[in-house]
Formats: C-alpha cells, sequence, structure tokens
C-alpha cells in the first residue's frame, strides 16, 4: 500500500462518497493536474511516484485512474460509499 500523510495514522478520518461504489458510475475524461494544488496533494500523500506511472504525456490522468489510485490508498473503511456529508461539527481536541 502507498505511503500516506502522517497524520491518517493519528487523526481518525473518513471521506463521504455520494456514489454508490467505485465503479457506480462509469467516469470518462481526464483531469489536469496542476503543480500548485495537484501535484502538490499527491506529493504529500506519497502518491505521485505511482500517478507518474499512470499519466499520459502531461500532467494529465483518466478520471477512473485517478479515483482508484486514491481509494487503493486508504484503508477501506475510511471511504464511505453511498453517503453525503450534511453536516461538520467541531469537537473539542483530545491531542
Amino acid at each position: 500500500m502507498p505511503a500516506r500523510p502522517p497524520y491518517l495514522a493519528i487523526v481518525e478520518a473518513a471521506v463521504f462518497e455520494g456514489e454508490a461504489s467505485p465503479d457506480f458510475r462509469s467516469q470518462s475524461g481526464s483531469l489536469d493536474l496542476h503543480t500548485e494544488n495537484g501535484l502538490a496533494a499527491l506529493k504529500q500523500a506519497g502518491l505521485f511516484d505511482e500517478f507518474l506511472n499512470s499519466i499520459q504525456e502531461r500532467p494529465e490522468i483518466d478520471r477512473p485512474k485517478l479515483r482508484e489510485l486514491l481509494a487503493e490508498s486508504l484503508p477501506v473503511a475510511v471511504i464511505k460509499w453511498g453517503h453525503h456529508l450534511k453536516e461538520v461539527t467541531h469537537k473539542q481536541s483530545h491531542l
């Protein structure tokens, strides 16, 4: 499994995804990722080298491949498929 940012080891995280499963809808097209945001995020997440193995000519990647790359980098229980985030509340930190 690729490296992930170290905060994932100490912070309980969840990704709420409205679609029912990773292959619920066939996504098509490619995304251009820019240095200052998309590529920087992949580097921070430790996914940049794997991204480079999946790109086309430019820093562009097919949507399904990017989704797979991101989803496979997280523990299965982190992604809440078929869920929509409705509200976020702040809790006192115990760190």
